[in-house]
């Protein structure tokens, strides 16, 4: 199955990080495909936690110009 994700608020390893990157360890582990997009913290992070899934590094500024309402919505639904 291949699983495309978007941690845009990752920048700290903070309780919910450590869960999705043991998530990700086992997704990775059962032979899916995941690919999570993040910020540049959240991938030093994740390269820290020797979790080394296919990524893509999301630009800081991507939701900053977007309207504060829309900007929470897809920090509170990612």
């Amino acid at each position: 199955m291949k699983i495309p994700v978007t941690a845009n608020v990752m920048n700290t390893l903070s309780d919910g990080d450590k869960r999705f990157i043991e998530i990700f360890r086992r997704l990775k582990n059962q032979g899916h495909l995941a690919r999570v997009m993040l910020p540049r913290e959240g991938y030093n992070i994740c390269k820290n936690e020797n979790l080394d899934v296919p990524h893509q590094i999301l630009p800081t500024c991507v939701f900053s110009r977007l309207d504060p309402v829309l900007s929470i919505f897809f920090k509170v639904n990612a």
